[in-house]
């Protein structure tokens, strides 16, 4: 009976630990660093149950960065992305307590300077779960010449100096967040 009684306890400890929660391990699951205005970068949440079939998780975005898409999984979980800075995730099938499942998803990280930046993964129907992480290290220092030289001249003597005129700026200017 004593036996029965650890082993119950102990049972009911361990199996609370991930119970109806979601985890952001910034180490693994979020890139170190993103770079401002340029490619997309792959982030990931984990959901552990018990839920409902269609359970929906909200996850919100610095003002600065957009959704993209849904990497992985490939079936199960659907994405609404009429709000690119609040993508709603909805996994199609209930998790039991001893279930979970890792969803991936790219972002755009935007050109403006970002003041302490945060990802926000809320439970839609328990809002009391949610998992708040800081977002990756961005980068702006990177600058690209995005017109042509003038002039195109291919080499120049050696001692010859050379004017050239160019603007340095965000590739696309249009698609900068």
């Amino acid at each position: 009976m004593k036996k029965l009684l650890v082993f119950s306890i102990l049972l009911f400890f361990t199996s609370q630990i991930f119970a109806q929660s979601i985890t952001v391990n910034p180490a693994t699951d979020l890139p170190i660093e993103v770079i401002s205005c340029s490619d997309e970068d792959i982030f990931k949440f984990r959901v552990y149950g018990p839920t409902i079939a269609n359970e929906a998780i909200d996850v919100q975005l610095p003002l600065q960065a957009e959704y993209i898409a849904l990497t992985s999984p490939a079936v199960g979980v659907t994405v609404d992305n009429s709000d690119l800075k609040k993508p709603r995730f909805t996994i199609s099938n209930a998790l039991t307590a001893s279930n979970f499942i890792d969803i991936a998803y790219t972002v755009k990280t935007g050109c403006i300077v970002m003041t302490d930046p945060e990802l926000v993964h809320t439970l839609v129907s328990n809002t009391a779960i949610t998992k708040t992480v800081d977002y990756p290290t961005v980068q702006y220092s990177i600058l690209e010449v995005n017109s042509a030289i003038v002039p195109t001249s291919a080499s120049l003597n050696v001692n010859e100096t050379q004017d050239f005129t160019f603007t340095i700026g965000n590739d696309p200017v249009s698609k900068c967040i």
